[in-house]
């Protein structure tokens, strides 16, 4: 019997793309052993404000930071969608595009925190396997044990985020069935709107993104 084939996604503005997203995407391939990795730049998100590089270039940069890595695909399809981004709809064409496949949507925790306020969540928990990155992963790999109240830790995820990650695991699995997974990265503090502020001021970024994307970035005089 054939394996069925296992398809993650990462998604987010790559504005531009960094070691981070690459050690996300990587780390989610080789622990879930996945057949691909998708590297999905977002077009016009409704939750945050246009991004400094247009489209275009963000999806250039990508590609030349995929490069190297055989398994990872870049993917145009939510610039191609044309206005708001929304996660529901990218996994429902996922869905048609891959009808056989496992999907699992990457995502950091911080993210998963804030899921439930998302546009149709219930579409997204249906349609993909969530992949959590954790740090801690020792204190959060059986992120659904929590006996925490949801409301009360959530809201402070920053004191207490072991605290907060079970609970609001807990509540997403009894809300929407989520299957949700941890998946145990290295820490690694990179921001790209760090990388845009050291650009900027004229900084190197040399240690936080490719060589390739750090040549693009100078030869389109991006972050200026």
């Amino acid at each position: 019997m054939d394996k069925t084939k296992k398809v993650g996604f990462l998604g987010g503005t790559f504005n531009p793309i960094h070691y981070g997203h690459l050690m996300i995407a990587e780390s989610a391939r080789e622990y879930l052993d996945l057949d691909e990795v998708l590297l999905m730049p977002s077009g016009h998100s409704y939750m945050k404000s246009v991004a400094s590089a247009s489209a275009e270039h963000r999806l250039a940069m990508t590609r030349l930071a995929a490069r190297d890595y055989p398994h990872f695909t870049v993917s145009d399809m939510e610039i191609r969608r044309g206005g708001n981004t929304y996660t529901a709809d990218t996994i429902d064409e996922l869905r048609s595009t891959y009808p056989q496949a496992e999907l699992y949507f990457i995502i950091g925790a911080d993210t998963l925190l804030m899921m439930d306020n998302w546009s149709e969540p219930a579409r997204i928990f249906a349609g993909a396997k969530i992949a959590v990155a954790v740090r801690d992963f020792e204190e959060n790999k059986d992120i659904g044990g929590a006996s925490a109240d949801h409301a009360e830790v959530v809201k402070e995820p920053s004191v207490h985020f072991t605290e907060a990650m079970k609970a609001q695991t807990a509540y997403l699995k009894e809300k929407y069935h989520a299957d949700i997974i941890a998946l145990p990265i290295k820490a690694i503090e990179l921001s790209s709107s760090t990388i845009r502020a050291r650009i900027k001021a004229g900084r190197p970024i040399g240690d936080m993104v490719p060589e390739a994307v750090t040549h693009y970035i100078n030869e389109h005089k991006l972050y200026r």
